[in-house]
This record gives C-alpha cells, sequence and structure tokens, in this order.
C-alpha cells in the first residue's frame, strides 16, 4: 500500500505550528519563581543545558540541571500551595500539614518536611489564612534567608517537590516522574513498579524509560557509581570541564578549593579545628543556619552591608565559579537528594555534594553519602534536573523531511 505525502499539505502544516505557537519554547508562569535576585531570571536561564556526549562513559544525552539549589522561598511557595490544594489535585495530594507546621505523608508517621527552629529557613504560622502559613525567617539585624537553600526535607519531600513542581508548570500528570502513596515503598520512579522497586533499584532499562518518555521534573540520577557512567547526571554536571575536556575534582570547576570557592568546613588556610563554625565563611555560627546563599561563591568581594551577615567581617572576596554549565554549589551548601538508592534495602538514599558539615574529602564530586529516605536534616537538600521538551527546530525538520520525501511505501 502507497501514500503520499503532499508537499502542499506538509507547508500548510508548517505554517498551522507556527500559528498555533507549536514551535514556540514554552513560556509557563506558576507558583514556582526560578529570578531568585531580583534580576530577571527566567526558568530557561534558570534550568542550565547539560548537552549529552563529550564525558567519556557518561550521558549521552542532554539533560537540564538547576542553576541553584532549591531556596527557602522556592520550597515554602510549594508548601503553601500544596496546604492551599488541600489535596483536591496532584499538588497537595499524600501530603498531610501538622498544625505545628511538619508536613507527614498520608497513612505513614514519617516525615516529608519539618521546621526546626534556628536551624530551619522557614517557619510556620498557623494563626495566619491557609496559603500564606509558611514563611521565610529573617535574622536581627535583619538578614533575609529567602535566597538561602532549603533543608530539612526527607527524600519523599523532595520527591513531592518534583512532582508538585511538574503541575505548577503545567506538563500534566502524565508528565510527573514519582508514583505516590500512602507508605515508604509507593514513593518511587514510574518507571519500575512498586514490587520490584521494594527489591532493587531502577535498572538502564528503566532509566531510559525516564529519559525518554517523562518530561517532569524530577531529582538528579548518579547511577549508583561515583564517576563518569551511562546515567551519572550529577558527575557529568559537576565534573566534567568542556574547555580542558578533563573531570575537574571540586563542583566549581577546579581540582583545588579553599573557603573563597565553597561552604564547607576546614577550608580555610588558617582553619583551627577548636573554632570549627567561624572561619570559612561569613555566615557561620555555632547556634544558627550555617549555609550561605545559593551562588555566592561568584567572584565577587562582598560586602557585609550586601547581606547583615553575622560575624563581624567587613568584605569577603569569592572566587569564581568555573563549572562548564554554569551550576553553583554542586561542591559543599547542602548535600542534594538523588534519585539513586545506596545499594540496598531501598530505605538508604544516596545524596551527593557534600554540605557546610563536611570537609574537602567530603566535598569532592566523586563522595557519595548515605541517608535514610526519611531523614531531615539541615544538611539536606535538594536541586531539580528535567530532559528537555521538543524544540521548534526539531518539529520543523520533522515536517520539512516529510515534505521533501514526497512519496513512501508502506509495507
Amino acid at each position: 500500500m502507497r501514500f503520499r505525502t503532499n508537499r502542499a499539505f506538509a507547508t500548510r502544516l508548517l505554517l498551522l505550528f507556527a500559528a498555533t505557537g507549536i514551535f514556540a519554547l514554552p513560556v509557563r508562569a506558576g507558583v514556582f519563581d526560578p529570578d531568585v535576585y531580583g534580576n530577571g531570571m527566567s526558568l530557561g536561564q534558570y534550568m542550565r543545558e547539560v548537552p549529552g556526549g563529550g564525558q567519556p562513559g557518561g550521558p549521552d544525552y542532554t539533560f537540564l540541571m538547576g542553576k541553584y539549589e532549591i531556596t527557602n522561598a522556592q520550597f515554602s511557595a510549594f508548601l503553601n500551595d500544596a496546604q492551599l490544594d488541600g489535596g483536591a489535585t496532584g499538588k497537595g495530594s499524600n501530603m498531610v500539614f501538622e498544625s505545628n507546621g511538619w508536613v507527614r505523608m498520608v497513612g505513614d508517621p514519617f516525615t516529608m518536611f519539618r521546621t526546626l527552629g534556628v536551624y530551619s529557613g522557614i517557619q510556620y504560622n498557623s494563626a495566619a489564612p491557609i496559603g500564606q502559613r509558611y514563611y521565610v525567617r529573617a535574622n536581627t539585624p535583619q538578614m533575609d534567608y529567602s535566597p538561602f537553600p532549603a533543608s530539612q526535607m526527607s527524600l519523599f519531600g523532595a520527591m513531592k517537590f518534583c512532582n508538585w513542581l511538574t503541575l505548577d508548570q503545567g506538563l500534566g500528570e502524565s508528565a510527573r516522574v514519582y508514583h505516590e502513596g500512602t507508605t515508604l515503598q509507593d514513593w518511587h520512579p514510574m518507571s519500575i513498579s512498586t514490587a520490584d522497586y521494594v527489591t532493587r533499584d531502577v535498572n538502564a532499562t528503566e532509566r531510559q524509560d525516564l529519559v525518554d518518555n517523562y518530561l517532569g521534573y524530577r531529582l538528579p540520577m548518579d547511577n549508583q557509581t561515583t564517576t563518569a557512567s551511562a546515567y551519572n547526571e550529577f558527575y557529568k554536571a559537576a565534573a566534567w570541564s568542556t574547555t580542558a575536556l578533563a573531570n575537574r575534582t571540586f563542583g566549581m570547576g577546579r581540582n583545588s578549593i579553599d573557603n573563597r570557592d565553597a561552604n564547607g568546613v576546614g577550608l580555610h588556610p588558617d582553619y583551627d579545628p577548636k573554632f570549627p563554625f567561624t572561619i570559612d565563611d561569613p555566615f557561620e555560627t555555632d547556634n544558627d543556619i550555617q549555609t550561605t546563599p545559593v551562588g555566592f561563591y561568584d567572584g565577587t568581594n562582598w560586602q557585609r552591608s550586601q547581606w547583615n551577615w553575622p560575624l563581624p567581617m567587613a568584605t569577603f572576596q569569592t572566587r569564581a565559579n568555573l563549572n562548564s554549565y554554569g551550576i553553583f554549589d554542586l561542591s559543599g551548601n547542602v548535600n542534594d537528594w538523588m534519585q539513586d538508592r545506596f545499594l540496598d534495602p531501598f530505605i538508604n538514599h544516596v545524596s551527593r555534594s557534600g554540605s557546610y558539615f563536611r570537609d574537602a574529602s567530603e566535598l569532592t564530586v566523586t563522595y557519595r553519602e548515605v541517608n535514610l529516605i526519611m531523614s531531615n536534616s539541615s544538611e539536606l537538600g535538594l536541586r531539580v534536573v528535567r530532559i528537555p521538551e521538543p524544540t521548534t527546530l526539531s518539529l520543523m525538520f520533522f515536517a520539512l523531511f516529510a515534505a521533501k520525501s514526497g512519496r513512501h511505501r508502506r509495507v
């Protein structure tokens, strides 16, 4: 049987695509605000492209990764929107909001997120209207913790944020990457069954299914490997230098590190272990939030007047971020939840990048840390990745190919 591809029809198809905006890159306005510092950053600028190929043994597909770790302002907006939703849609499903602001999953006592006094940048006011109860705390003198990385979420809280962001950005229920439910076992990637996930992590076929068929936001994969492998997205983004064509030791694109590069412990040349929290950066104290604002280490000589940091340093010189993809804090600040488990059983999961409480050996891009999936910690945060949507050019090439091919034979 034969059919003819009519060039005039293909031309009309191209014009229709253009007229209906199919060729336009998606611009969606949801609750999520990528403009962390109010300088007009769009979602397209926030999600940094990591092209496939280049790194020997690394991913051969292109993916997008958040320029920064998810901030207190972004995570509190999620909590408020989900609480306002009340479970009416997938934005707030499988979440129980306690009177103290802690959030747990439906049917299980395990916490998805908790507020924790001075160690949490997000606070809760039960007297405020629903949808406005979560807010970002300020210090005295007033220091805005909005651009600091969010923490205190368990793996379930991180997964739920990803699913919420998928819906918030209008990608639809079918684009969500994570299955949800009322027990620990119910939370897993969509490409694997609950029964299989209890006994093993996703395999290569199931990872490729996520890459090929799910456009939603998710956590980075590290493929249970420390270095380059086909699905180790974290290592590709953190280690590979597109200029040197080599893997770097630290996520800011260098093979050495000091306190001008990242937020960790003992990085200052004059480090004294008797004073571990007061030498590396101007934000750290013994009894308060010890993270730094996302993207702080960018080469700027910061002034105390710009941040109102708690320590009596007038200025603080940082070094430029040399990460090839313009992604920040892939070494230090908070540990980022990964999608992958740490061997078996499924309750052990991986975080990577190291935190403010880790020394240089644990800030390397090869270091994998194990955490229980129900863990809440001031050291644990998240950043998001996703697969890019089909672009204008790919659709145009398809239509033009159809127009040029003239006739095809179908058997």
